[in-house]
């Protein structure tokens, strides 16, 4: 568990600290992206070490399944982060509501990716992470969409009816 909660507050610092020093406004994408690249340049080193935790995902009620009870609060504090991320966006609340669970979502796929990942330095994460982005930042342009609210709204249902949000 202090493992967890290291990297989460390491993490947050690399983003935080790169977002600060970027000579202009980044773009959504580019802030997502030093989100997701800055994690794995955190645990590259702990493959090993991650696969211990990630076995525990199909025992809900193990301290350490990331989805459990028992890291709920560090889960609270990566969805926080991403909410953070997207708090200068300009999107409708539903969106604003939803987006950080479905970012963090995405983050521990591409998480559980890297473990199995054996390409040189990662580069298979890496461009997977890239590729993931540039479809979810098309995505959210097109989301954004008042015709598309009813989708939203379902979207929203779909997280609470699962317990995911409140």
């Amino acid at each position: 568990m202090a493992y967890y909660h290291t990297v989460q507050d390491e993490h947050a610092r690399r983003v935080r600290e790169a977002i600060a020093a970027a000579p202009r406004r980044l773009k959504l994408r580019d802030r997502l992206g030093i989100v997701m690249h800055s994690k794995i340049d955190i645990i590259l080193h702990d493959r090993k070490l991650l696969g211990a935790p990630f076995r525990y995902t199909g025992i809900p009620g193990h301290p350490l399944s990331f989805l459990g009870k028992g890291t709920a609060d560090i889960r609270q504090q990566s969805i926080g982060l991403f909410s953070e991320v997207i708090a200068a966006e300009d999107l409708p609340r539903d969106m604003r509501e939803s987006l950080p669970i479905a970012l963090w979502a995405l983050h521990m796929g591409l998480m559980l990716y890297f473990l199995y990942d054996d390409s040189v330095g990662v580069a298979s994460t890496r461009k997977l992470i890239d590729h993931s982005l540039d479809l979810t930042d098309t995505f959210l342009r097109l989301a954004r969409s008042p015709l598309l609210k009813p989708f939203r709204s379902r979207v929203l249902t779909i997280l609470r009816e699962a317990e995911l949000m409140s």
